[in-house]
């Protein structure tokens, strides 16, 4: 059968790209012929690049300095990562300019939220299945909104209509699930993240062992500034006597060293992560990976964008991984993945049968 994914394949996000690249690996595997279609808007082609002029147009004299010069500093390492991102994509993805397709699969990521860009602002019609590409069914798997909440009724009809384009709809969120049965009455599968239809050995192939160190490290993933996040892993690394590798969502400016991995890609992420002796996350995509690839890890996150993740732990029963005071977490208990495993596997498989139901539905 002949899909396409539309999703978040070409940012610098690492969790962006490894869940793209899960979901056409997982199509692969069970006899598809899968391809990310490679639509990326102007808007988000607009992010990736060192200058965006819409934005530079929209700030104040002394924040276009700051701008410029924070841009102009860390230049290098951008157009590095970027340059590792791209190659990632058209290596990894078999991204297609096909606009025919038998079936359409929208998701994972974020792909419903709300965009606040200075060239974009509203949901982007076709991650709701709306135009672009020809189908004979449409549906989604791990959809997400990130916050769930409307800004105005406007945005409430907008959804409501965008529903009915898709002929099945999954999502990865309890709280996206509760309120498109609540708000709009669909019914819609809670679904695991496409990371973790992927086994440890399947991920395996993409892990690079040059890129690790020898000597023991904390993983210390940063996507947002928190500061909850940088005491901890400062309490941490004092206290198990091992050093840390930081990796950020962005580029600051006065950050160099060994302990800095900034310009790296996909691959150099997930190679660290599996060589890690603890991860210290942030993001959702961390926590995940970090769970697929039976590492000890602990998450932290303010409460606005803790939702995500806090699916994934309630439903893997590791809520204790989320780290709430900094200073007085208890650093000493360890996870067991044998029980965890057997809970993770359940819910890998029921994922993987909804998927695949779903892709061979006949009317």
């Amino acid at each position: 059968m002949k899909i396409g994914i539309i999703t978040f394949h070409r940012s610098t996000n690492y969790g962006a790209q490894l869940q793209a690249y899960a979901l056409r690996r997982f199509l692969n595997l069970a006899g598809h012929d899968a391809s990310v279609i490679d639509y990326w808007p102007d808007y988000r082609r607009e992010r990736e690049q060192l200058f965006s002029l819409s934005e530079l147009r929209e700030l104040k004299t002394t924040a276009k300095l700051v701008y410029i010069l924070t841009r102009l500093l860390t230049c290098i390492r951008f157009m590095k990562r970027r340059s590792v991102a791209r190659t990632f994509a058209n290596k990894q993805m078999n991204l297609s300019k096909e606009d025919s397709f038998d079936v359409v699969v929208y998701g994972s990521d974020q792909i419903w939220r709300k965009f606040q860009r200075t060239t974009f602002k509203g949901y982007d019609p076709v991650y709701f299945g709306q135009g672009y590409v020809v189908a004979k069914r449409r549906i989604t798997y791990a959809a997400s909104m990130g916050p769930v909440a409307f800004d105005n009724e406007s945005d409430k009809a907008f959804f409501r209509k965008s529903m009915q384009n898709f002929d099945a709809i999954s999502v990865r969120e309890s709280g996206l699930q509760a309120m498109l049965a609540d708000e709009f009455a669909v019914t819609a599968a809670k679904v695991c993240d496409p990371t973790l239809l992927l086994s440890a050995e399947e991920w395996s192939s993409l892990i690079v062992n040059r890129y690790v160190p020898t000597y023991p490290y904390i993983l210390y993933y940063r996507l947002n500034p928190n500061a909850d996040a940088d005491r901890f892993v400062e309490r941490l690394s004092a206290a198990k006597g091992i050093k840390v590798i930081e990796m950020r969502g962005k580029i600051p400016v006065m950050h160099y060293g060994k302990r800095y991995h900034l310009a790296a890609g996909p691959q150099e992420f997930l190679s660290l992560l599996n060589g890690a002796q603890y991860i210290v996350s942030t993001s959702f995509h961390g926590v995940a990976l970090s769970i697929r690839l039976r590492k000890q890890f602990y998450f932290v996150s303010k409460e606005k964008n803790a939702n995500r993740a806090m699916t994934l732990l309630t439903d893997l029963e590791l809520q204790d991984r989320r780290v709430t005071e900094a200073k007085q977490h208890d650093l000493t208990k360890t996870i067991n993945y044998r029980d965890c495993e057997l809970r993770l596997q359940q819910m890998a498989d029921s994922s993987k049968q909804w998927l695949l139901k779903q892709l061979n539905y006949e009317h």
